[in-house]
């Protein structure tokens, strides 16, 4: 379909979700968990989560491509805006001695990579964020013992009917996807 016109919107689940509801786009991707009443969903993609350590820092100078949680618990984090995200991240040193001071909110990757270069903190960020360019200023771990994973799921509001190419589209995502088996 050559002839398709995108408008993609960005923003936290959240938001995404309320624009979704208000009529103002057709399907979104959001990451899970969500509230899911009123909508149709389909899972999509998953993703380990990873820690961005700015190059001086001595975990980013550790051998290997992993970070263990608990070197986590004691540094100062950049973590997702969304606050069920947060919540979530911070459940997760719940059972450690010590808890990681959040220095910073923010729903949109490219800024991570400006603070964490600048040492304001390690951001914690599912793997996606590797994808963009990588520089020296920072090194990309993922987080382990244990491992943490960031669903996706491709959604649309039960109430309003779909238009014939947002079906078409919806359709052929479960067709191509492996996650929706």
């Amino acid at each position: 379909y050559p002839r398709v016109k995108y408008s993609i919107w960005n923003g936290n689940s959240d938001d995404v979700i309320d624009r979704l509801m208000n009529g103002l786009c057709d399907l979104a991707v959001i990451m899970e968990p969500y509230n899911a009443e009123g909508l149709n969903a389909l899972s999509v993609y998953k993703e380990p989560w990873v820690a961005v350590i700015p190059a001086k820092h001595p975990l980013a100078k550790q051998k290997g491509t992993t970070v263990a949680l608990q070197s986590l618990a004691f540094e100062e984090l950049i973590l997702p805006s969304r606050k069920s995200r947060v919540a979530e991240i911070l459940s997760w040193f719940d059972n450690m001695e010590a808890s990681p001071v959040i220095r910073c909110e923010m729903a949109h990757m490219m800024n991570v990579y400006n603070l964490t270069q600048r040492n304001v903190g390690i951001a914690i960020f599912p793997a996606s964020i590797s994808e963009i360019p990588v520089n020296d200023n920072f090194v990309i771990k993922e987080i382990t013992e244990p491992s943490f994973t960031a669903s996706y799921v491709l959604v649309w509001n039960k109430a309003h009917t779909l238009s014939p190419l947002a079906e078409r589209f919806m359709h052929m995502v479960k067709e191509t996807n492996s996650c929706s088996s």
